[in-house]
């Protein structure tokens, strides 16, 4: 959260790892650890809509968010 987002989001949950963040169209843009931050810098990504994965106990969740 927030979504959209205009310069950071934080993620929320249980024992998070990384998450990795792709364009629609596939392409990888940011890999990060989350072993300690949960707060998510995208304010040099372009506007547009992203995927992230997010991966925590050998399971991953994938959402949308949209860059302002």
């Amino acid at each position: 959260y927030p979504n959209p987002v205009q310069n950071a989001f934080t993620l929320s949950g249980m024992n998070l790892e990384r998450a990795e963040i792709f364009t629609t169209t596939g392409k990888l843009v940011r890999s990060i650890s989350l072993n300690t931050v949960n707060t998510v810098d995208v304010s040099d990504l372009t506007n547009g809509t992203y995927i992230i994965k997010v991966y925590s106990e050998n399971k991953a969740a994938i959402t949308r968010f949209v860059k302002q």
